[in-house]
């Protein structure tokens, strides 16, 4: 999975913005999902990224893995994120 050619990003305080510069729409992530795109961009794969996660925060392992496959798939329909 990489991000979308027309995707620019940049992070303010604890949210992360996206412009589809392509389409002009507006995407936001704050909170744990800004979390997961800091180490995204570090190089882990989203496996690598769940099991990060999971040191840091006090969740089950299933609900996070669901929320962040949730994330990802939302991304890719918008267009943030390519296979």
């Amino acid at each position: 999975m990489q991000i979308a050619d027309n995707i620019m990003f940049r992070e303010l305080d604890d949210e992360v913005i996206f412009l589809d510069a392509s389409a002009g729409q507006y995407f936001s992530l704050d909170g744990v999902g800004s979390h997961f795109w800091r180490l995204f961009q570090d190089g882990l794969d989203v496996t690598q990224c769940i099991e990060a996660l999971m040191s840091e925060y006090d969740v089950d392992h299933d609900v996070l893995r669901d929320d962040i496959t949730r994330l990802t798939e939302t991304m890719k329909r918008r267009g943030i994120l390519t296979d």
